[in-house]
């Protein structure tokens, strides 16, 4: 398919789309930002969690240490 055959159709899905539906690589975008806000949350817990055990993992070891 030519660049110009898809420009058309794109153009005939715009004029047939409603007012208040979003154009396409709008929705892509939002739908890749929510992605990587997502990816970025689950990283940051990750971290967090990793973070949590380093830090108990430590405190048991000087308590045990001590005695």
């Amino acid at each position: 398919m030519s660049s110009s055959a898809i420009s058309t159709d794109v153009n005939r899905r715009a004029a047939q789309r409603s007012p208040e539906e979003a154009h396409p690589i709008l929705v892509w975008k939002v739908m890749g930002r929510l992605d990587q806000y997502d990816r970025r949350q689950r990283l940051a817990k990750r971290w967090l969690a990793g973070a949590s055990l380093a830090a108990a993992t430590l405190i048991a070891r000087r308590r045990v240490n001590r005695s």
